[in-house]
């Protein structure tokens, strides 16, 4: 005897980017863009139940034990609606899709506060190997 699907079609071959792959993207692209000198990382952490947590961080291996906390991300199981949390601007963020949360963690990481921490942190990292 067959066992009923009380699942339904779950379309399990559609494929999701989580706000998780998303800020991996984005602190990969960091990675490159500046030649290794800075490090993109995303950072899970434990927050409240129910909710995934993120950091995205920026460090350098030229600078030991150091990393600057650019932003926190809160989403549910559902991905969205989610929040985001700009430490370097001190701006939130809520957003009910992915198009949205594109659209705003693109207005944080272009911003001209996280350019110049960038470009401060890729400054210090080339002090600290010459």
């Amino acid at each position: 005897m067959s066992m009923e699907n009380l699942w339904g079609d779950l379309s399990l071959d559609k494929e999701t980017r989580t706000p998780y792959t998303i800020l991996r993207e984005q602190a990969n692209l960091l990675t490159e863009m500046t030649e290794e000198a800075l490090a993109g990382i995303v950072i899970r952490i434990r927050r409240e139940p129910g909710l995934f947590t993120y950091n995205l961080e920026i460090s350098s291996q030229a600078i030991p034990k150091y990393s600057y906390r650019l932003l926190q991300v809160n989403f549910p199981p559902l991905l969205y609606p989610l929040t985001m949390a700009d430490f370097t601007n001190d701006v939130e963020y809520e957003s009910e899709n992915e198009e949205k949360f594109i659209k705003d963690l693109g207005e944080i990481l272009s911003s001209e506060k996280v350019k110049k921490v960038v470009l401060g942190l890729r400054s210090q990292s080339k002090a600290m190997t010459e």
